[in-house]
């Protein structure tokens, strides 16, 4: 293996985001149309998350179906199970409202999304809010 071959495959996506906040800590990471995070506040925040999600029981290897729009709560969960180790099952967009609203009680969600969130192994849902 070269070199080159090493280091990339020694690189993750948690170490990603740590160099990030790290290094760009007074840049803007993410926007929205109402606020936007530095560096700093999304590692800041996605370190209290990936507490909060440990305490639950959340850890390395597990996958979590995550039900968000494209929103910097998004990143931020991302970030936090990716120091975990965990990793992200993202729902497609279009479930989302639906599966917030009725969170199966099959009310109006179509067997296809049904199908979906019971096949993604995921440990837990989340649904930044």
């Amino acid at each position: 293996m070269s070199d080159a071959a090493k280091v990339a495959s020694s690189i993750t996506i948690n170490g990603i985001f740590q160099r990030a906040f790290r290094i760009f800590a007074d840049r803007v990471a993410v926007t929205s149309e109402t606020s936007s995070l530095t560096y700093a506040e999304l590692g800041r925040r996605s370190q209290r998350l990936a507490g909060a999600l440990h305490a639950l029981g959340v850890s390395k290897g597990d996958r979590l179906a995550v039900l968000s729009e494209t929103r910097p709560e998004y990143v931020e969960t991302y970030a936090a199970l990716a120091s975990l180790g965990a990793t992200a099952r993202v729902l497609v967009h279009a479930a989302i409202s639906a599966i917030q609203s009725t969170l199966f009680h099959n009310v109006g969600l179509p067997e296809e999304r049904q199908r979906e969130i019971l096949s993604s192994a995921a440990r837990a849902i989340l649904a930044p809010d």
